[in-house]
């Protein structure tokens, strides 16, 4: 740490951590400071500034959050998943550990940093919206088809498609394309400065360091309020 280099222990900048979840079909945050979850009425509207990998789950044992740090590839990155009350589950690249983590209750996540519009207001923030299992499988089907647009427009997500595997009914979002005005993007590009600055600080530090970061999630949940 330096005046010119000030520490690398920079707190994430994200001002939400927003789920799907399939069950109910809809997004929600948790607000740290009343301690509550919040519904995010829909259309969600966002501009996707950058993409990361982790995992997320529940823990039977501990009755709480699965974490991991963040990783660009998880082919080469390794990562150190984590029970918010028991530890370490598993380390290492994601293809070697994933049998031991989904055993333990834990499941690959596709982190996306966005920027969206506050509410009441003209003003945006950044956010991370965080997908797993069919809502996850919906983004991966809507990046093969608009592959080009990711990052020159917004992505809306307006309602959502049902889907059933056997007596299990769940909520996939639907994602759809919108135009962005100059002010929009401007307001993007500003906020992805900001987010880069933090990554790039974020993926010098360990993979135990990184994996301390923990997001702004309620620790302790029950299996039903895990968006899946």
């Amino acid at each position: 740490m330096s005046r010119s280099q000030p520490s690398e222990r920079v707190p994430n900048p994200s001002t939400r951590w927003l789920e799907w979840n399939g069950s109910s079909g809809d997004l929600s945050f948790w607000d740290k400071a009343t301690k509550e979850r919040v519904r995010v009425a829909l259309p969600f509207t966002m501009m996707l500034l950058d993409e990361m990998r982790t995992v997320g789950g529940f823990d039977p044992k501990g009755k709480c959050r699965i974490f991991a740090n963040e990783v660009r590839d998880t082919t080469i990155d390794p990562l150190v998943v984590k029970s918010w009350n028991s530890g370490i589950i598993a380390e290492g690249l994601y293809r070697r550990i994933q049998p031991v983590v989904e055993a333990a209750g834990g499941y690959f996540v596709q982190s996306l940093y966005i920027a969206y519009r506050r509410e009441n207001s003209d003003s945006y923030a950044l956010g991370n919206l965080q997908l797993s299992g069919a809502a996850l499988s919906a983004w991966v089907e809507f990046k093969k088809a608009h592959a080009a647009d990711l990052y020159t427009k917004a992505i809306t997500i307006r309602s959502y498609v049902e889907g059933k595997t056997g007596n299990v009914v769940f909520r996939m979002p639907q994602f759809t394309l919108t135009e962005v005005s100059a002010a929009a993007e401007s307001a993007a590009l500003a906020l992805d400065a900001e987010l880069q600055a933090y990554l790039t600080a974020y993926l010098k530090r360990t993979t135990h360091d990184r994996a301390e970061a923990q997001p702004e999630v309620e620790p302790v949940v029950t299996a039903d309020q895990i968006p899946f």
